[in-house]
């Protein structure tokens, strides 16, 4: 996973959200940088890996004969949502939109950078959760460094092993976040798995009596649902 992110996110946006998204037309083109979130992005904006609103939520579905929540009850809408940051007024640096999460550029003083505009985490997506997973686990690898050296054997100075023990339990808290992130993962693929096997499976009855499958296996294939037609 550390050598390999970039091309395990890829896979992940190749082999899981495109075929998982029943409104995708296989025939059309998708650019491959059409996503503004990129992981070096979330290191540019100084994303918070440890703030609540960051780790993947979704949006409850509302009870039986209840409509949904108003859009425009949200703080941010969708239209309104990469603007949201360049607001003078913003004070927030993540804020939560359904199963998405806005985030603001933030500098090094921990003050927005309203220059810059706001951009989204799709929790519905395997290669958003991996690029937010990979990129808090190699800040929190960095953040024990002396943990590592000091458990290499290797000379660490006193100085150090003080000020690593003061903030022992947020680096623990850091690691454990990162079991929840892969638990959300993990449950999210076999969610859109499950979603791809519906798509794909062939829907007559007939497909499914013995030896009359095999007669009219043909018919059987997978629907072709791609709309254009070159």
């Amino acid at each position: 996973m550390r050598k390999n992110s970039s091309i395990y996110v890829r896979k992940a946006e190749l082999y899981i959200d495109w075929p998982s998204n029943l409104g995708r037309d296989p025939a059309g083109t998708t650019a491959n940088d059409g996503d503004p979130l990129t992981e070096s992005l979330l290191g540019n904006y100084n994303f918070d890996c440890d703030a609540k609103e960051n780790f993947p939520h979704y949006e409850d579905a509302p009870p039986v004969g209840q409509a949904s929540k108003p859009a425009e009850t949200a703080k941010y809408t969708e239209d309104a949502s990469e603007k949201a940051c360049l607001a003078p007024n913003e004070t927030e640096r993540q804020t939560e939109m359904g199963s998405k999460t806005v985030i603001c550029a933030v500098d090094d003083n921990g003050k927005i950078d309203h220059s810059r505009p706001s951009r989204e985490i799709n929790w519905h997506s395997a290669k958003h959760h991996l690029m937010v997973m990979h990129y808090c686990f190699e800040l929190a690898h960095s953040q024990i460094a002396t943990a590592r050296i000091w458990a290499s054997k290797n000379e660490v100075s006193e100085q150090k092993k003080s000020d690593f023990l003061k903030n022992e339990e947020r680096y623990q808290n850091s690691l454990d976040h990162e079991v929840v992130r892969l638990d959300a993962f993990l449950s999210l693929v076999m969610s859109q798995l499950e979603r791809i096997r519906v798509k794909y499976r062939p829907s007559s009855f007939y497909c499914n009596l013995p030896l009359i499958n095999y007669a009219i296996s043909g018919r059987c294939l997978p629907v072709r649902i791609a709309k254009s037609s070159s």
